[in-house]
């Protein structure tokens, strides 16, 4: 008999094996500001690391990046997002884009991310929905400042009040649960008192309302009762 002595996954003749590689800790962000409707389901990562299964990202902050952050091993990976849960709302990429690659039988174009190098803790950067690069209006790139706001009261049942403390041109208000569901997006012009919000609907709970302008966006919480 012959005995053969390797390590897995490499070309050794000994049982001197390197090192397994530490996994790091990646944050996955994706900038939702210029999909016209955000799913009700919430956006959500999903790739060969998942089994091409859903990961929930989240909002936290209301400004439209959804993030999530994931233990991967340090290798590559093809993934996507998804603006909801289904198959048939995943992002559409096109093919030969500086971020991705395309399978052989030019089924699937997917995310392309190589993690061999990466840090114990990495990011992949904000990038905007179905693109390689930032979004043209990045709220990340806008001052963030939550005393531009006045909402009350913010413990409602029906109907709140939002005024704006600073002049602006354009508004969107973004209504979302702590769970990441947009229930509503509001344009307000540039109105900056008494801009009514009616609440009645929602389930009980607590939500953050956004307001993003081109200068600025601002944050607050409220509960539903």
């Amino acid at each position: 008999t012959t005995e053969v002595n390797t390590c897995f996954a490499e070309c050794t003749t000994d049982t001197n094996c390197a090192p397994a590689a530490e996994p790091t800790m990646t944050t996955f962000s994706v900038d939702m500001n210029e999909v016209e409707t955000v799913s009700a389901d919430g956006v959500n990562l999903f790739g060969q690391f998942s089994n091409w299964g859903n990961i929930p990202m989240t909002d936290d902050d209301g400004d439209g990046v959804w993030t999530v952050t994931i233990e991967l091993d340090k290798t590559i990976y093809e993934y996507k997002f998804k603006n909801g849960v289904d198959g048939e709302n995943q992002e559409s990429l096109i093919e030969g884009s500086s971020c991705t690659v395309t399978t052989p039988d030019g089924m699937f174009t997917n995310r392309l991310v190589d993690l061999t190098e990466a840090e114990a803790v990495s990011s992949t950067g904000v990038v905007c929905y179905e693109s390689c690069e930032a979004c043209m209006t990045n709220t990340t790139d806008l001052e963030a400042n939550n005393n531009l706001i006045n909402l009350y009261p913010t413990i409602a049942q029906d109907l709140m009040y939002l005024d704006v403390l600073t002049s602006f041109d354009n508004g969107i208000v973004k209504i979302i649960s702590l769970q990441g569901e947009l229930r509503n997006t509001i344009q307000i012009g540039n109105n900056t008192t008494g801009n009514a919000i009616n609440v009645a609907n929602y389930p009980q709970g607590t939500y953050i309302l956004s307001l993003t302008t081109d200068t600025f966006r601002s944050t607050q919480r409220f509960i539903k009762i």
